[in-house]
């Protein structure tokens, strides 16, 4: 069995923070003013594994899984 690429990797991490959160990736709500959304929530703990991560490869992960229509909201 072949590993899955490392993006790949990355956007099945982000879609499983999320529903860790108990949010539905599709359906994120919209974020509070003065409050951190949903999407600094999970990079915040994201960022926790640095071999899989850094600020700007969860940030095009996260605009990978918005173009494919994965994620809704902010």
């Amino acid at each position: 069995m072949q590993a899955l690429p490392k993006f790949q990797l990355q956007e099945k991490k982000i879609l499983a923070l999320l529903r860790e959160m108990g949010l539905d990736p599709k359906s994120l709500p919209a974020r509070e003013k003065g409050k951190p959304g949903c999407k600094a929530e999970a990079k915040k703990t994201a960022l926790v594994d640095r071999r899989l991560f850094t600020d700007k490869s969860f940030d095009k992960a996260w605009e990978r899984l918005r173009g494919g229509g994965e994620l809704a909201g902010d």
